[in-house]
């Protein structure tokens, strides 16, 4: 959450700065929870056309989006697959930054957290296309597939359509009422995917995108 900027007393510059502000020192009488939405509206309208990291290219790429008022008008959103990050890298920690992460105690519960979220998510959504980056297979294998049951991921294809790293999907989720045609591959910033097999998983995500635009 820290990602949206300001200092330590702005709302959604981090967790703590979201849990301890009370309602009365947010915009008007707007709530807590209305003010960081007002937050990310603004990022998406000033920001997001300028943004040049490796993830929001890829949604313009995918989506065809280059503005942040189209996104807003779109029926697109993106969200993080796990719940939080911590201490301002991922709650695994950065050993290039020094830090050593979320305690491996405290783990489980983050992620089964994310998971339920995620969930509930699809459940309110109900979206038609699902598209996820989950980074390298070995690393993402607990972050993801362990938020579904085997029974829940069907008609599995990997390689889809000759792309190298992206996979097809179907998640039939029947407690929260939903399937979904879904798409998985490598994080846009992951270091190690060739160049040329990231290019075509992304034409081709967009090709699948525009085919089932309504």
């Amino acid at each position: 959450m820290h990602g949206w900027g300001g200092n330590d007393q702005t709302i959604g510059n981090s967790y703590n700065s979201f849990k301890n502000c009370s309602d009365d020192k947010c915009n008007g009488n707007h709530t807590k929870e209305s003010t960081l939405m007002d937050r990310q509206k603004e990022w998406l309208e000033k920001d997001y056309a300028n943004e040049k990291g490796a993830f929001l290219m890829a949604v313009k790429t995918i989506t065809g989006i280059t503005t942040g008022k189209d996104f807003l008008d779109s029926q697109f959103v993106w969200d993080n697959l796990v719940a939080m990050d911590y201490d301002q890298v991922s709650y695994k920690g950065d050993r290039r930054k020094g830090k050593i992460g979320l305690k491996s105690q405290y783990r489980p519960a983050l992620m089964e957290y994310s998971k339920q979220k995620l969930r509930m998510e699809f459940a309110v959504a109900k979206p038609k296309l699902a598209i996820f980056f989950i980074g390298h297979y070995a690393d993402g294998k607990d972050e993801f597939w362990g938020m579904f049951k085997e029974n829940e991921v069907e008609n599995f294809v990997g390689n889809f359509e000759g792309c190298p790293n992206l996979n097809q999907f179907t998640l039939n989720l029947k407690k929260e009422n939903v399937k979904i045609e879904c798409y998985s591959t490598y994080h846009p910033a992951y270091p190690n995917w060739d160049k040329s097999d990231k290019n075509a998983v992304l034409k081709k995500l967009a090709e699948i995108i525009e085919k089932n635009k309504t």
